[in-house]
């Protein structure tokens, strides 16, 4: 699932008045490990 996707899913669970604005987003790569959050390994795939 693309970062984007992650993003929308979890705008429609917690702020579903904000879901289908449009948004601007700056993107970068980082590493995984970087990556705290346990709950995004869930959206992966």
């Amino acid at each position: 699932m693309s970062v984007i996707k992650v993003f929308r899913h979890y705008m429609e669970e917690q702020h579903p008045h904000l879901a289908y604005k449009d948004w601007k987003v700056d993107v970068k790569a980082i590493s995984a490990d970087d990556i705290r959050n346990g709950e995004l390994g869930k959206y992966s795939g």
